[in-house]
């Protein structure tokens, strides 16, 4: 049973991603009078409210447990394949749902949607890559470039879950820190992602 734990939270966290993304839009649509997968209520109802508490908990529990997976797995000596392979789509997915989301919530100018886009293109790349490598167990030590780019990465996406509510992206200074972010973020994830491809799949990125 222990061998299979890993996988079990990196399959959690996956679920969670999914779901917190979806909750935090179907919460944006509710809040602004909108139908959303058959729903309608009034601004400020308590589903609204819940399902955007669920969001918040959804990425902030995923993300403070990116470690626990892999850790556990190199711990116990129980690592797989499938492991190598959900591990990073976990992360991926996290990320990119989530900015999806707030570049569909804030019907995003083209200084957002542009480095969101590219990031989610160079992510969906890379997973159809691994997915289709016939030996995705074989993994190489992470860069310190691709750890900065993962870390930045969480904390871009999870910032407006914070900044939101307080209404912190009122104030032109936190947004451009934000957009900012999200540009250093697209220029580390396509230069970790052709390192990737340069080294044949064989890099971790």
């Amino acid at each position: 049973m222990r061998s299979h734990i890993p996988n079990i939270l990196t399959s959690l966290r996956i679920l969670l991603a999914i779901t917190g993304a979806l909750a935090l839009y179907t919460s944006f649509g509710l809040e602004n009078g909108h139908t959303v997968f058959g729903l309608t209520l009034e601004p400020g109802s308590r589903l609204a409210l819940d399902l955007s508490r669920f969001a918040f908990a959804a990425f902030f529990i995923s993300a403070a447990t990116d470690w626990l997976d892999g850790h556990l797995a190199r711990r116990w000596q129980v690592e797989s394949g499938l492991g190598s392979v959900l591990d990073p789509i976990a992360d991926k997915l996290l990320v990119d749902l989530y900015l999806l989301v707030y570049t569909l919530m804030l019907a995003a100018p083209p200084e957002v949607y542009v480095p969101v886009f590219a990031i989610i293109l160079r992510d969906a790349a890379i997973t159809v890559r691994r997915l289709m490598s016939r030996s995705p167990a074989e993994t190489a030590p992470v860069s310190l470039t691709a750890k900065l780019k993962t870390a930045l990465a969480m904390g871009v996406a999870g910032l407006p879950l914070i900044a939101l509510p307080l209404g912190w992206l009122a104030y032109e200074a936190v947004l451009l820190i934000w957009i900012g972010g999200l540009w250093l973020v697209a220029a580390l994830a396509l230069q970790t992602g052709l390192s990737y491809f340069r080294a044949n799949g064989s890099a971790n990125d």
